[in-house]
């Protein structure tokens, strides 16, 4: 055997040899790189029904007994059936905080008693403000002091004032 046979031979093993670890280096290196990112695991109630679905095919598969079966099935059962009541009450108390937010900007406003409205006077914007409240707003309520002829909340004009 020729010294050139051998070296072409070593060059074909170690070539081989990198052509098949490639893929396998490249699996590792992608691992690691998700386990830097943090795994994102399915939510646990996926995972109940992965359970559950598996557990249904290894029992129709001939893979469990009957009594394995309905026990373990009965606990990933009333496992799910406590996790859906206990998001169920999550989604009704924010429901409930969300109705009640709603709720409150919905409350129309009083009007401000007289005295409150004249102790306020200038305020340093330009003349006084009108001192009564003379009507509200046919629209949404609020007060219209003596003089307004628009509402300023809703800008609907105040009753008695019509179009030009």
């Amino acid at each position: 055997m020729s010294l050139g046979a051998i070296l072409v031979g070593i060059a074909m093993l170690i070539l081989s040899t990198v052509v098949v670890l490639d893929p396998l280096l490249k699996e590792g290196r992608r691992r690691e790189a998700g386990k830097s990112q943090g795994p994102s695991s399915p939510p646990r109630e996926l995972e109940i029904l992965q359970a559950i679905k598996d557990l249904d095919f290894d029992y129709q598969t001939g893979k469990l007994e009957e009594a394995d079966y309905e026990r373990l099935r009965k606990a990933l059962v009333l496992e799910a059936a406590q996790r859906l009541q206990a998001a169920e009450e999550r989604d009704a108390e924010l429901e409930r905080a969300l109705e009640e937010a709603i709720a409150r900007k919905r409350v129309r406003p009083q009007a401000r008693p007289q005295a409150e409205v004249r102790a306020e006077g200038n305020h340093g914007h330009g003349a006084a403000q009108p001192e009564s409240v003379a009507q509200f707003c046919t629209s949404c309520g609020n007060g219209l002091l003596e003089g307004d002829r628009f509402c300023s909340r809703c800008g609907h004009p105040a009753a008695g004032e019509g179009p030009p």
